[in-house]
């Protein structure tokens, strides 16, 4: 009887319905969960400026010590200290004071300010670094959150689809068998009515 009104092909329908939504909702958590991992190495490489910048800040728990060493043992760091040495040591022995104590206390005050500029730079490009990292994890959790909301969204709106399309096959049905009912009840009436004879026909004679 089921069948007879549809109601297989609307439950499949309605099912369908359903499985599309919920094929959605994977579709939008798999192409989430590609986009984090291709951004995540991009934000573990900007994490590991956390351990150089905690030091050169003097954070708690940082190897502050090592992390100076690191800055002024750097060959680069070397080189542009001995050129600016030389570059003053240059202008010191034109004018005969090579070693006077003037330049000696300018080459001391020379590579105390070339430190603290080369330090607060290394903090600078350490700190962008981390910004960076920051920004990529605010845009993963903002992603994940509204990818967890459009999938729960779709699934919920394919539950409901599911739900009205069923509820509408079963009223549809009901309206069917109290069709056939009323069909059945007229037929029954105009049968029994058709039925009913008038007097025997009297036989000839006296």
């Amino acid at each position: 009887m089921g069948n007879l009104f549809g109601g297989k092909s609307a439950k499949r329908a309605a099912a369908a319905t359903q499985a599309t939504a919920n094929q959605g909702a994977n579709d939008i958590l798999a192409t989430n969960q590609a986009n984090t991992a291709l951004m995540q190495p991009n934000v573990d490489f900007a994490n590991k400026a956390m351990t150089p910048l905690g030091g050169l800040l003097g954070l708690q728990g940082y190897d502050t010590q090592s992390q100076n060493d690191a800055l002024t043992n750097d060959a680069g760091y070397q080189f542009g200290l001995n050129q600016a040495q030389r570059n003053m040591d240059g202008s010191a022995g034109a004018r005969g004071l090579l070693m006077s104590g003037a330049n000696m206390l300018g080459q001391a005050d020379l590579g105390n300010r070339y430190a603290t500029d080369a330090r607060q730079n290394a903090i600078n490009n350490f700190m962008n670094l981390y910004n960076t990292g920051n920004g990529l994890l605010g845009n993963i959790a903002g992603n994940n959150n509204s990818a967890a909301a459009n999938a729960a969204q779709m699934r919920v709106g394919g539950a409901q689809q599911y739900a009205q399309q069923r509820a509408q096959n079963y009223q549809n049905n009901f309206g069917i068998m109290q069709q056939l009912i009323s069909n059945a009840q007229q037929a029954a009436a105009a049968a029994a009515g058709g039925s009913g004879g008038g007097a025997p026909a009297s036989s000839g004679g006296y």
